[in-house]
């Protein structure tokens, strides 16, 4: 019994498949060109969008590498008016860029420098109390956005530790803790982990939990030897371990990030 080839089945298959095609395209011609027009629309607007923000970006950049260039550089200029001059002009740049381009990375570093100049204030400063508090909300805000923003952890971390310092300042050691562990748990890859141990273990002294910040201090001294920190939490331990010796002091340099951001230490 000889069998049936399926091949005429197949191609007959195919014809119909092809004829129900051309079909349709011919029915929903109009339809389909509506489709393809839109498609290729929004591709030249993704594409314009994506241009504008590599602009944005690099103007951004301009202005902030322009802003910070001159900030770091107000020492060679002698007259004190020009130098008052140049430094707020420079700081309404940063304004600018964050109002301007919020989006933006720099935008980003402009957040985090003013508010490190926000928090410069408050140190040996005579500030009234309603002034104090102004600084503090301002630096907390920009803080605040520091993190909303960021497109990296890196700088998720530098904004947590700048809300933990905030809250040091007004004395609130729990919620600075909880920034602390923040940093410790959820942006531990980033290097500000011995920092924000250090940090936390110096406001359970605040709060009379001695037992908690030896705890911390131990751990770094174990875990973290090649930090800057090592010699510090072991002083800690030291001085805890001998009553009678001087307390240590937090003299080492605190972490920086880009453009040599730096946070201020602890209380």
């Amino acid at each position: 019994m000889s069998k049936s080839n399926p091949v005429p089945a197949f191609n007959a298959q195919k014809t119909t498949l092809l004829e129900r095609t051309v079909e349709f395209i011919n029915k929903n011609k109009r339809a389909l060109l509506v489709v393809f027009v839109i498609i290729v629309l929004g591709s030249i607007v993704l594409f314009i969008n994506n241009q504008n923000k590599n602009n944005d970006e690099n103007e951004a950049t301009r202005i902030y590498d322009i802003a910070l260039s001159s900030i770091e550089n107000l020492n060679y200029v002698t007259n004190a008016q020009e130098q008052n001059r140049i430094f707020w002009t420079q700081i309404s740049n940063l304004f600018v860029i964050i109002q301007t381009y919020p989006e933006t990375v720099s935008a980003n570093r402009a957040r985090m420098f003013l508010a490190n100049n926000y928090l410069e204030r408050t140190v040996g400063s005579s500030l009234s109390d309603a002034d104090m508090n102004q600084v503090l909300s301002a630096a907390y805000t920009l803080y605040t956005d520091v993190v909303a923003n960021a497109k990296t952890d890196f700088y998720r971390a530098m904004g947590t530790l700048g809300i933990a310092y905030c809250h040091e300042i007004k004395n609130d050691y729990r919620s600075a803790i909880a920034q602390y562990d923040t940093v410790i748990e959820k942006y531990s890859k980033e290097g500000f982990t011995p920092y924000a141990m250090i940090a936390k273990a110096q406001n359970l002294e605040v709060m009379n939990d001695i037992n908690g910040a030896l705890n911390i201090y131990r751990a770094v001294s174990e875990n973290y030897t090649n930090s800057e920190w090592y010699k510090f939490a072991k002083a800690k331990i030291y001085y805890y371990s001998n009553p009678n010796t001087a307390a240590p002091v937090q003299n080492l340099p605190m972490p920086q990030g880009a453009d040599g951001i730096q946070l201020l230490p602890p209380q």
